[in-house]
């Protein structure tokens, strides 16, 4: 009984210690984040558990200096720039996990600071605007893959604020209206497809019984029997033409029409 419990015991740090191929001599094992890890001569090499390398830079005092590497599991670099006492500092730039930029900017103090540019998997802008203490501040502009303007507006401490403008894939307007901390208000106008019909939608910020119905629209305009049933109800003939918009959108766009 004695033997059985010691093997119990002993298991799981035999199974901790088998270092996988890959990591290099000397790296122990944190269990906590379920890494390798090998500290010497001021530098740091972290792998995942399974010996594919996870990041590796500077180390210095117990904390991450100058540029490091970020690595995905599959071995393709998932992010590369400067830390400064552990703290993201200065330009950066994120991959896709198919290895494309995804997005490349600066941090100050570990948060997205200035300027910074998205890009979709094919390697199109999608999005760019700025940032001030990781939230997103001014104009913002996301395209879609053609290079077309998608929408455009501003945000004030991350919630979209003042006039936004929406477009169709080929330029057409879509939506354009005024946000007030992220939250539909006033009138806005909305066409259901790239040649219209087009019609007005009043919001109210203090209403929370959703959004009202479309006026100005004439239902026998609509080609669609589907549209036409729905007689202007923006919750049913809107939500389907919004399809995916770039994060640069405020969220309320995704928000079934309900803000």
């Amino acid at each position: 009984m004695v033997k059985y419990t010691l093997l119990l015991l002993l298991l799981p740090f035999h199974l901790m210690a088998a270092m996988p191929p890959g990591v290099a001599p000397g790296a122990t094992f944190d269990s906590r984040g379920h890494v390798w890890v090998l500290t010497a001569n001021n530098q740091q090499v972290i792998w995942f558990e399974n010996g594919v390398k996870k990041a590796e830079g500077p180390f210095e005092h117990n904390q991450k200096r100058g540029v490091w590497t970020h690595y995905y599991e599959s071995g393709k670099i998932k992010g590369t720039g400067a830390y400064e006492a552990n703290l993201k500092q200065g330009p950066w730039k994120i991959y896709h996990p198919e290895g494309k930029v995804e997005s490349e900017g600066s941090f100050k103090n570990d948060a997205r600071s200035g300027k910074w540019v998205y890009y979709d998997k094919m390697g199109n802008k999608s999005a760019e605007g700025e940032f001030r203490a990781g939230m997103k501040e001014g104009p913002w502009v996301s395209y879609y893959g053609n290079g077309q303007v998608a929408s455009r507006g501003s945000y004030r401490a991350g919630e979209a604020q003042g006039a936004w403008e929406y477009f169709f894939e080929k330029g057409q307007p879509f939506q354009s209206g005024q946000f007030d901390g992220d939250v539909r208000i006033g009138t806005w106008t909305i066409c259901v497809a790239p040649q219209g019909p087009c019609g007005k939608e009043v919001y109210n910020s203090a209403s929370k019984s959703g959004a009202p119905a479309v006026s100005g629209l004439n239902p026998a305009e609509l080609t669609s029997q589907e549209i036409r049933n729905a007689k202007g109800n923006p919750a049913r003939v809107l939500e389907s033409m919004e399809g995916d918009v770039p994060d640069a959108v405020p969220s309320s766009i995704n928000q079934k029409w309900n803000d």
